[in-house]
């Protein structure tokens, strides 16, 4: 997978959602009938025609809004139950109220969108003033931006001074993911594993994390017998750099260090 194709230069028509596309349907595209259009954006729903169409929570057709029905006319939940599909930033793909995504390069220099998934008007473009804490991007002498609103709140590692909160500052401790594979974050290039410590993203052998230094805390390889040779990543990393050294065994993917903290 190449991720700056498809987060930077989209296909519409290859049936693949890429980068900024709603939807993409490949020939379907613009089809009478389809939900995609031409331009693989969404055609707006038809609220009461029984078919449930994004953004459309519910649709129970002539019983909308009726004693019969839990879904109301123009098609919400009567009683809300919200998103079972909550939007992922930093996934690469738009969801809900995201304004931009685009994935691992969210907050980097190589993406004018935030790590809150906004868009950002880019500390080098001179309209913008320079860096400042907030603007979603990590300028020198930042440990972490999280963006205005989620810097310093409960969800975010990063303080209101765009530095990592001492409880949470991730030295000597590698990031988890979860072994629900619906929760885990673990990119479709990893899989989050089970090791003799804790579960982590493990990218296939004889791959290191993209666009990371090897020597980038993000990713790394453990202490574990039988794989040495493999490379651990942070959740939402993807892995399809080959390693200095691919097949597996003990001299693959040496220019990725060994944690012995994790």
């Amino acid at each position: 997978m190449n991720s700056c194709k498809d987060n930077c230069h989209p296909t519409c028509g290859n049936n693949k959602r890429e980068g900024t596309e709603e939807c993409d349907f490949g020939k379907l595209n613009g089809a009478p009938g389809s939900r995609c259009s031409a331009t693989c954006t969404w055609v707006k729903s038809s609220c009461g025609n029984g078919c449930r169409e994004w953004p459309e929570e519910c649709d129970d057709g002539d019983l909308n809004g009726t004693p019969f029905s839990q879904c109301t006319k123009d098609c919400k939940h009567v009683k809300p139950c919200g998103n079972p599909y909550p939007p992922v930033c930093g996934n690469g793909q738009i969801e809900g109220d995201e304004e931009c995504d685009d994935g691992e390069a969210n907050g980097s220099d190589r993406s004018n969108c935030g790590t809150d998934c906004r868009k950002r008007c880019h500390p080098d473009q001179p309209s913008c003033g320079g860096p400042r804490c907030g603007d979603g991007f990590i300028s020198p002498g930042e440990d972490c931006d999280d963006g205005d609103k989620i810097n310093g709140s409960p969800s975010s590692k990063c303080d209101a001074t765009c530095h990592w909160k001492t409880p949470d500052k991730p030295t000597g401790v590698c990031e988890t993911c979860d072994p629900n594979p619906f929760s885990n974050k673990c990119t479709i290039t990893t899989s989050c594993i089970g090791t003799p410590n804790n579960n982590y993203c493990a990218c296939r052998a004889g791959y290191r994390a993209n666009n990371l230094d090897p020597t980038d805390k993000r990713q790394f390889r453990l202490q574990f017998a039988g794989q040495e040779y493999r490379v651990f990543v942070a959740p939402g990393i993807e892995c399809d750099t080959l390693c200095t050294s691919p097949f597996p065994g003990p001299d693959s993917c040496k220019e990725v260090p060994v944690r012995a903290d994790c």
